[in-house]
């Protein structure tokens, strides 16, 4: 393909047609400017060229070329540039795409006089003496448009405009209106002075150029508005009869363009088929009494007449075989000797490939052999393949993959092995749609060997790398081979992508598109590069640079500024858009918004306004457009570009109908709805279609992989709500549970964390059949932390994945010692990095929820956060830092684990700058209940309480205030005398305290105080305190703590300071009890060593508001008596509630082990 400019000479010739020159040379830069334009191997070094740039490098030529022809008339001048284009410029050149508007004059369809006089100097008028002649020979064969004895344009000339104007590609409606225009004119039977409609022009031309012209026309869109009704119809219809009645005369390969263009045309072709039909009828029985290819070959030559190898023709036989379903012409052995290694050249078997398969129904046993042979061809014989016979190899790979089947993609996958070599060799010299074939092919089996490497452990169908037994080594070599793929051939043709139609640009996006299932072929480095060549193809109105950096910078930059430099480039991008069908416009917008195009700046608002157009309701009906599935899949991947626009209203009403997606596959339907929950989309729809998929999953109509419904819940359990009628949740768990263990690591984490993101409530195991022992929502807590624990040992998750399963068991609340123990012990031999540092906070949270309380972990969590506080982090720390160091905090409080280090972190952020009210309070309140007071305590406690502003106190929820409660309360018990003076004698504090604090204090007092008299533990408590004769009776309201049952005489016994201190039975609820225990002194073991560590076998440990609760009792004078609920809901009868309440009384602060562990209602 010709990519240099060519330089030429710019003039107006002097001619009626100078309007012509004159807008060529106005629109066009000056000849030297038009040598700058880059060339294959420059742009390999400058980055790829603006795509609009590079339309207008071949502007410049075409308008060059133009300027250049000389003749008597502009008729003649088109003649000229039509013979040198046709030589010049190969089918894929941009010429073709921008001559329109400079070759044909615009005023071609504006003047009716204008018409008539093209019509008249296109005619063939001949002189006087030349009269009599005429009338004798109706179709002279005028090839010299300036012949002594005719004006105007012979036979042979109009054939090449004609060729020529049907290469045009692209234009406005108006160009496709004023060539139509040209082309009747070329045609019209007037073409002759004084001849009849049977004479016109085609019975003027040779039958080789009639052939040529009418195969161009079928071809051609520029001619598509002058086949409605014109002289052209007329033309084509009767060159195919001129030809039908010449049909033995054509060859094979002739022969079967004729039946294609016919059937394009959709002209009569019965006799071009009956014709081409009965010729592979002849070659299929031209041996059928031999018996065997090879006397079939000796007959032959005994004739003399050439085999098919000799004939080359053996190409146009398989095509021809393929177009009308004859599979016994491959049978035949005339077929098969022309297939044999020494008889089928290298060259016909990649014209071969293409064709070789069936253009419908299943691949049958010859369809095999044909394509075995070219394959077998092509792999021994690949180095001599030229750039023209790879790209047509790789038009048959394609071939081969569309059909799927392990045959055609293993054959696929040898050839593509074959010509890798050649193709990083030639790659220079492909045309933009030959380089686009051709990484569509590499990509796509590139992208199926990794699922099957995914599913099998090796891969057969690398379209590089050889196979090899050694499974261990495989996934090295194919990372390596995919990277050879990406440097060798993506990143070349990413640099080329501004010189592809627009057409082929998206065709290039969708082949590079997120694969449906991950893992995606393409690095994050890799798609960096497709966003900056994006941005650097369509830059807005920029100058082409040499900085390939710059260049994507100027197009942010440039959002705002118009598209379009130049009048022309418009028009030209109008025409491009329009060359697309609505599917291409929507593959291009999917793409450039999966590359990360901002969906604000041109192209996309472009391409998206013109599905706009095309997708606008006319009256009550709704143009159709035609969605593959993978396109139903990418329009959902980049639903916000649709927001308000047609195709939300196109995908709304097919989704919203579970019938209309019914056809997807399981793997697309699970992808598209992956896509859709990624999006605030209405839930009712992805619910929908989530139930209906289950109800024909029930049915026996689909089949589905345990890894697929993990990615279903993933997807679904955000949007699910209980109770729900559709019950999804639980219909796919149980699904899911029986194959948990077996899942991935990764598609097991992914289930935890999606469950994790909004728990099943408690009410849901306690409804109906969920009681059932064997229900999913009763087994998967078991399954999985046994699934978790396998993982764990199996050492499948790294560090990062270990720590968010921990933390998604702790919100789920499924607590497995085993898996516990597994877990902790991971993370006590993992030695923290720097990126490990936000993997604190989830894993000491998750301990908190799981009520495990490992000392040694925590202490090293703790040394780990307080060396990156000081080494790594930013002093002083910003808000939301603060925040997670107060979240830290809390979870440690509450696990009763006191540190120094930590205290002494809290304490210096006291006088943080950045800390609000709200976060100054909270500081205050951890370390009061830490009963930690430093010195800067006092000053910064005076600080908030007088300085809130009601904005402030505004800001604070409940909880906030409850803990601000703790910083007078805590003060007063665990706190020194000099502060305890200050906080209940200064009449600040004592204000803020009691006016905006205590209020909420009290209230969480009395609705503990409420839900205990409400339980059936304040009656079992009570019965068997009367049977003991205890005279015990619940707290009264408004104390400062909520105690469960006291003395009667509580109050007298306290103020009296009686040596015999008042009972305060405290019921320490399941929440506030450890599971798991271990003492900072604990030595390090493996996990089935920390198993038996813990020390909440042989006793029973408090933990959270209970530890304060309790020290705070008997600072206040009590007696505490501890009644542990996991113990007392398991007793049975009297007599044990009994004897368990003597024993806390009598040994008061002993703890011993229970023999069950239940959730109590009492919560």
């Amino acid at each position: 393909m010709l990519r240099a400019p060519i330089v030429v000479a710019t003039r107006r010739p002097p001619s009626r047609c100078s309007f012509v020159a004159t807008n060529a040379a106005s629109s066009a830069a000056t000849p030297s400017s038009s040598t700058s334009r880059a060339t294959p191997q420059q742009s390999s070094k400058t980055g790829p060229v603006q795509f609009l740039g590079f339309a207008q490098s071949a502007r410049q030529d075409v308008a060059g070329l133009l300027g250049e022809m000389e003749g008597p008339g502009w008729v003649h001048r088109l003649h000229a540039l039509s013979s040198i284009a046709l030589d010049l410029w190969p089918p894929e050149s941009p010429h073709w795409r921008v001559a329109g508007p400079l070759v044909v004059p615009p005023a071609v369809s504006s003047s009716r006089q204008f018409r008539q006089e093209t019509t008249a100097d296109l005619s063939v008028r001949r002189r006087p003496a030349a009269a009599a002649a005429e009338e004798t020979d109706l179709a002279p064969d005028c090839d010299d448009a300036s012949s002594s004895s005719a004006q105007g344009l012979g036979p042979k000339a109009r054939a090449t405009v004609l060729q020529a104007l049907c290469e045009l590609r692209g234009g406005e409606a108006a160009t496709k209106r004023n060539a139509s225009v040209l082309l009747a004119s070329l045609v019209d039977f007037r073409g002759v002075s004084g001849a009849h409609k049977e004479a016109g022009l085609a019975y003027q031309l040779s039958l080789e150029d009639l052939h040529r012209c009418i195969c161009a026309v079928a071809g051609s869109s520029a001619a598509s508005e002058a086949l409605k009704d014109s002289p052209l119809k007329s033309f084509v219809t009767e060159g195919v009869k001129r030809l039908s009645q010449v049909l033995d005369s054509l060859a094979l390969t002739d022969l079967l363009a004729l039946c294609k263009a016919a059937k394009r045309l959709e002209l009569e072709r019965s006799s071009v088929e009956e014709e081409l039909r009965r010729r592979l009828l002849q070659v299929a029985k031209a041996n059928s009494t031999s018996s065997s290819a090879e006397s079939g070959r000796r007959a032959r030559t005994q004739q003399g007449l050439p085999t098919l190898s000799e004939e080359r023709e053996v190409v146009a036989l398989v095509a021809a075989a393929q177009a009308l379903g004859e599979v016994g012409v491959l049978r035949s052995p005339h077929v098969r000797q022309a297939l044999l290694p020494d008889s089928l050249s290298p060259g016909d078997a990649a014209e071969i490939l293409q064709h070789a398969l069936p253009a419908e129904g299943s691949l049958s046993s010859a369809h095999e052999v044909v394509v075995a042979q070219a394959t077998r061809q092509i792999v021994t014989r690949a180095k001599t393949l030229s750039a023209r016979q790879i790209a047509a190899a790789t038009k048959g790979v394609l071939a081969l993959q569309a059909r799927g089947d392990e045959f055609s993609v293993q054959q696929a996958a040898k050839v593509l092995r074959a010509l890798w070599p050649r193709v990083v060799l030639r790659q220079p010299y492909f045309g933009p749609k030959e380089l686009n074939d051709i990484l569509w092919a590499y990509w796509w089996q590139l992208l199926y060997s990794r699922q099957e490497m995914a599913i099998a452990g090796a891969t057969q169908a690398h379209p590089v790398m050889q196979p090899r037994g050694d499974a261990s080594k495989s996934a090295e070599k194919e990372a390596k081979a995919a990277e050879d793929l990406c440097a060798k051939l993506l990143r070349p043709a990413l640099e080329r992508l501004g010189e592809m139609p627009l057409k082929q640009v998206a065709a290039c996006l969708t082949s590079l598109a997120p694969p449906v299932r991950p893992p995606d072929v393409m690095s994050e480095s890799d798609r960096s590069l497709l966003r900056q060549t994006l941005e650097t193809v369509f830059s807005s109105g920029i100058q082409a640079s040499d900085n390939f950096t710059s260049i994507a910078e100027d197009a942010r930059q440039a959002s705002s500024v118009s598209a379009f430099a130049e009048g022309w480039m418009e028009d030209f991008w109008s025409s491009e858009l329009h060359s697309l069908t609505t599917s291409e416009l929507l593959e291009l917008a999917c793409g450039l918004r999966e590359a990360g195009m901002d969906m604000h700046v041109w192209p996309l608002t472009a391409v998206v306004a013109e599905v706009d157009q095309r997708l606008r309701p006319s009256g009550r009906s709704r143009p159709p457009v035609e969605l593959s599935h993978f396109l139903l899949l990418r329009l959902c991947r980049v639903m916000d570009l649709w927001h308000g626009h047609e195709v939300e209203e196109v995908l709304k009403h097919l989704l919203s109908n579970p019938e209309a997606v019914k056809p997807l596959p399981t793997s697309y339907f699970v992808a598209v709805l992956s896509a859709l929950c990624d999006f605030a989309v209405p839930k009712e729809l992805p619910l929908r279609l989530v139930s209906s998929f289950l109800d024909r999953v029930e049915q026996g109509e689909r089949s589905v992989q345990p890894e697929q419904w993990a990615e279903i819940l993933r997807a679904i359990r955000p949007l699910d709500e209980w109770p729900s009628f559709d019950r999804i949740t639980p219909r796919l768990l149980q699904r899911l549970v029986p194959h948990l263990s077996g899942l991935q690591p990764a598609a097991l984490a992914s289930v935890l964390t999606s469950l994790a993101v909004k728990p099943v409530p408690r009410e849901a195991h306690s409804s109906g059949s969920a009681l059932a022992v064997h229900s999913p929502l009763e087994r998967i807590p078991l399954v999985a932390t046994d699934a978790v624990r396998q993982a764990v040992e199996a050492g499948q998750w790294d560090f990062q994945q270990a720590v968010s399963v921990f933390d998604a068991l702790g919100k789920l609340g499924w607590y497995g010692e085993p898996a516990i123990a597994s877990l902790l012990g991971y993370a006590a031999e993992t030695p923290f990095l720097e990126p490990h540092a936000p993997l604190m906070l989830p894993l000491v949270r998750a301990c908190t929820s799981l009520r495990v309380h490992h000392a040694p972990l925590l202490h090293k969590v703790v040394l780990w956060y307080c060396w990156c506080y000081a080494y790594l982090w930013p002093k002083p720390l910003p808000s939301e830092k603060l925040d997670e160091l107060l979240e830290l905090a809390e979870h440690l409080m509450e696990l009763s684990f006191q540190s120094l280090e930590i205290q002494g972190v809290l304490a210096e952020n006291l006088k943080n700058p950045n800390a609000s009210a709200r976060q100054s309070l909270a500081l205050l309140s951890v370390l009061a209940r830490f009963s930690h007071f430093p010195p800067e305590f006092k000053e910064t406690c005076a600080r908030v309480c007088s300085g809130s502003t009601d904005t402030d106190l505004a800001s604070l929820t409940p909880a906030d205030l409850v803990n601000a409660f703790n910083v007078h309360l805590c003060a007063v018990f665990d706190g020194p005398a000099a502060l305890k003076h200050w906080l209940t004698e200064d009449e600040g504090m004592k204000t803020f305290f009691q006016v905006h604090t205590s209020q909420k204090w009290y209230q969480k007092q009395d609705q503990e105080r409420t839900t205990f008299l409400q339980s059936p533990a304040f009656l079992t408590l009570r019965d068997a305190a009367e049977k003991e004769g205890l005279e015990l009776r619940p707290s009264e309201p408004g104390e400062v703590y909520h105690v469960e049952l006291v003395s009667r005489d509580a109050k007298e016994r306290l103020s009296a300071w009686s040596d015999n201190p008042p009972v305060a039975l405290v019921c320490i609820k399941s929440k506030e009890q450890l599971r798991w225990y271990v003492p900072i002194t604990a030595a390090e073991s493996d996990a089935q060593e920390l198993e038996l560590q813990n020390r909440c076998h042989q006793f029973r440990f408090m933990f959270r508001g209970a530890v304060q609760k309790i020290r705070h009792l008997q600072a206040m004078g009590y007696r505490p008596v501890v009644v542990w609920m996991s113990e007392w809901n398991g007793l049975a009868t009297e007599e044990e509630r009994r004897a368990c309440l003597r024993a806390a009384l009598g040994q008061p602060g002993a703890f011993r082990p229970a023999s069950a562990e239940e959730e109590d209602a009492y919560r």
